[in-house]
């Protein structure tokens, strides 16, 4: 499976660069007169985030599949630094993806357009295509390897220096008699404003980063290392003697009434024992014992008593394995985990006190891929 996941990533990744490359040849050899909205005629189109995020997604897919057919023919890891680049070109169309439908399309119908009119043509492509299958490439094809969590902070950058050259154009030459250089719009109530919309497409880009980090993770743990639990290394063993326990039970043969006393006669309880039965780790005893009752009667009671020694084994049969929040520790035979843990090395120390402490063995489950 994981070989047929390769090549279906392989060859999206490519198909994806020739979509962009396609895509934005006709873009700029538009005539103006079929210009679609939030668009331009030749070059200009680079002034779009639109245009940008899907040109940088395209170039890193074309990094992507070289890189993966090497190592496909290699059979060889992708290098770590192809996995950040994906998760910030993959966050940009994204964003974009979501500005057309959350703002730009509302913009666009109370100047009496149709909702259709930024998904035809090369938009189609833009807006839509290129998004959905970067997205899905991203978290279902490319998941056996996931970069680190702190890879997302990559994500803000993109669209950090776009909206700084967006702004400071504003700012220096107004935004146009014909909003041509606040074609967004985000300048419309003001800079202020427009610089608070800034710091929120920053925040929503983070939080896309995230969003698709955490679905790759997801994915990863169920295609790869949910499916390889029954490999692990064994990370550290203590072997200790189990601990002894006596356990006592009684249980009553005989209660007879003897005689009834007055009260102001003094009684004293006799007892007598007698060992019946010994070997192994049990023992039995016979104990007779003489009481006094609150009536006034004297009874003797005879009992057998079994001590058993058994041996309580404490040890701990520890499994360490990746979590969706880092890696996680679990007793055997639970579901629950013990506790969560940011990286693998934490998870083995804390499992190593409790071993140390307890006795047993640690199993450290990982896949096939390169421990991060």
């Amino acid at each position: 499976m994981k070989k047929g996941f390769k090549i279906a990533a392989i060859s999206l990744n490519i198909a994806l660069f020739v979509m962009v490359v396609a895509v934005f040849i006709y873009r700029i050899n538009l005539p103006a007169a079929e210009v679609q909205p939030f668009n331009s005629v030749g070059f200009a189109v680079l002034k779009f985030f639109t245009t940008e995020s899907n040109l940088l997604l395209g170039i890193t897919c074309g990094i992507y599949a070289v890189f993966g057919l090497i190592a496909f023919i290699k059979k060889e890891e992708i290098p770590y630094w192809v996995g950040i680049i994906k998760t910030v070109s993959t966050a940009s169309t994204t964003l974009t993806a979501l500005i057309v439908l959350i703002f730009l399309e509302p913009q666009w119908i109370s100047y009496g357009g149709n909702f259709f009119d930024l998904y035809t043509k090369a938009n189609f492509f833009f807006h839509f295509i290129v998004p959905v299958l970067g997205i899905f490439g991203y978290i279902f094809l490319e998941s056996e390897d996931v970069p680190k969590l702190r890879a997302t902070l990559f994500s803000m950058i993109p669209p950090g220096i776009y909206g700084i050259g967006y702004l400071l154009n504003v700012i220096i030459n107004g935004p146009g008699e014909n909003h041509e250089n606040d074609f967004y719009g985000f300048a419309s109530w003001g800079i202020p404003i427009g610089l608070l919309l800034y710091l929120a497409v920053i925040a929503v880009t983070y939080c896309i980063g995230l969003g698709l980090w955490f679905a790759r993770k997801a994915i990863h743990l169920q295609l790869y290392a949910e499916k390889h639990q029954q490999s692990a290394d064994v990370e550290y063993v203590n072997y200790r003697e189990p601990d002894k326990k006596v356990i006592v039970s009684e249980e009553i043969i005989d209660d007879v009434a003897l005689r009834k006393v007055d009260d102001d006669e003094e009684f004293k309880s006799d007892t007598s024992s007698e060992v019946v039965e010994e070997g192994g780790n049990e023992e039995v005893e016979l104990v007779t014992k003489s009481y006094k009752t609150e009536t006034g009667t004297i009874h003797s009671v005879k009992k057998k008593v079994t001590r058993k020694v058994v041996e309580e084994d404490t040890s701990k049969q520890l499994h360490i394995s990746q979590h969706l929040l880092g890696w996680q520790l679990k007793q055997d035979g639970e579901e629950k985990p013990i506790k969560l843990f940011r990286s693998q090395k934490e998870a083995v120390e804390y499992a190593k006190k409790i071993v140390k402490q307890h006795g047993g063995i640690i199993f450290v489950h990982t896949t096939d891929i390169k421990k991060k």
